[in-house]
């Protein structure tokens, strides 16, 4: 005995054309959910690269996708699962543009890093910027206006720009471990490394030089096809694919996506958070020999600091990698798949601006002044009152000589 649901999709035998037909005309005008969510009834199979999605048609060999639909149960929650993705995803991103805006800001004004520790500070605040306005215009807001975009070369470029900022992050992270190894290991050589402002803006330049390349690949798409080498021919897509659907990014098939993803990304981030983990390890053994040391204490609060402010934006960054390429593999969830791919990109980027603030007494007296300075700005004296107060003073003064 077959159920409603079977009845729908699988067991009854009934015209699966006519219902294609029906499909055709019904998705042109389709109220059931968003027509941000769900241009066609064919957006499943459109583009030319992988699709990790969710599909709101059961797929069935025999018959076209069109023709198999979905409870609307099903379609209800597919339309709230992806509102709600995008909500998550814009809120995070809004918040983090605003936090690390400020945060860079403030770090140009902040003596107390110093002008080496400074600058890999801004390097990495400005990634942080970079990713969220890429999640805020190319991800959510695209999806929002028209979501076949996301299936357009320009549109695919989404992933490329989150690849170069995430990679310009994780460099400016290994930088900055350096940095605080350096000061904490060899305290008498830090000048002679870190002192010379040209040296710091060379490695800056190295960062975002690194983060160049690193993203360089995913621009391919038809310069390398037909070409073979040793038996292995470049596919015509090299680019990461965003889908609107659930969420998420997914590397092209083929030898070119999987050597972004094994070596240009994977293995490129582990050797450099293991790297990093070394460098921070090493800072923590050394501060921990130097605990009864006789020294100056202002001085030596400033450095233990500033590096478990590194070391906190180290274990947020080693977590969002884990999350990424392990986590993610253990369960078919949508909300898990979107929250442990998409949502803990973003949120990293958002969190690691609040670490800055939350260690810095600094940066957030800076942060409050400039606030408090604007605000100031804002209410301006009339004439009448200025003319007041300087008779008062005028007075005052008159009186005081007297």
């Amino acid at each position: 005995m077959h159920t409603e649901h079977d009845g729908i999709c699988d067991g009854m035998e009934f015209s699966f054309e006519l219902i294609a037909s029906i499909l055709d005309d019904w998705c042109d005008d389709i109220s059931v959910i968003p027509e941000w969510h769900l241009s066609t009834c064919d957006v499943i199979t459109q583009g030319d690269g992988p699709r990790t999605h969710f599909p709101i048609y059961r797929q069935n060999s025999k018959y076209p996708i069109k023709a198999q639909l979905v409870p609307s149960v099903a379609l209800l929650r597919a339309a709230t699962t992806n509102a709600l993705d995008v909500f998550w995803e814009q809120t995070t991103a809004i918040v983090g543009l605003v936090v690390n805006i400020n945060v860079a800001l403030a770090v140009k004004r902040c003596r107390q890093f110093g002008y080496a520790f400074g600058m890999l500070c801004l390097s990495q605040t400005v990634s942080n910027i970079g990713n969220c306005l890429v999640f805020i215009i190319m991800a959510g807001g695209i999806t929002l206006v028209h979501p076949e975009w996301h299936h357009t070369y320009l549109g695919r470029r989404l992933g490329q720009l989150l690849i170069f900022f995430w990679e310009a992050s994780i460099f400016s992270h290994l930088f900055i471990s350096g940095n605080r190894a350096v000061a904490v290991v060899f305290p008498t050589k830090y000048n002679r490394i870190f002192g010379d402002k040209t040296t710091t803006k060379t490695m800056v330049g190295i960062i975002w030089l690194i983060s160049t390349l690193q993203a360089l690949p995913y621009a391919f798409r038809k310069m390398l096809t037909g070409i073979t080498i040793y038996g292995l021919t470049f596919p015509a897509v090299c680019s990461q694919q965003f889908d609107p659907d659930s969420f998420t990014l997914a590397y092209a098939e083929g030898w070119c996506g999987e050597l972004t993803e094994k070596y240009g990304d994977l293995t490129v981030s582990l050797i450099i958070v293991s790297l990093i983990s070394v460098l921070d390890v090493t800072s923590f053994v050394r501060l921990y020999q130097l605990r009864k040391a006789h020294s100056n204490n202002s001085t030596r609060t400033r450095e233990i600091r500033l590096f478990f402010q590194a070391c906190v934006q180290s274990i947020i960054l080693m977590f969002c990698e884990c999350s990424f390429f392990y986590l993610s593999y253990m369960n078919d969830n949508p909300w898990y798949a979107f929250a442990s791919t998409t949502f803990i990109w973003v949120f990293t980027h958002c969190i690691d601006g609040v670490v800055v603030i939350a260690f810095s007494s600094e940066i957030r007296r800076i942060i409050l002044r400039h606030k408090n300075e604007n605000s100031t700005s804002r209410v301006q004296p009339s004439g009448v009152q200025t003319a007041i107060t300087t008779f008062r003073k005028t007075n005052t003064a008159c009186s005081s000589i007297a």
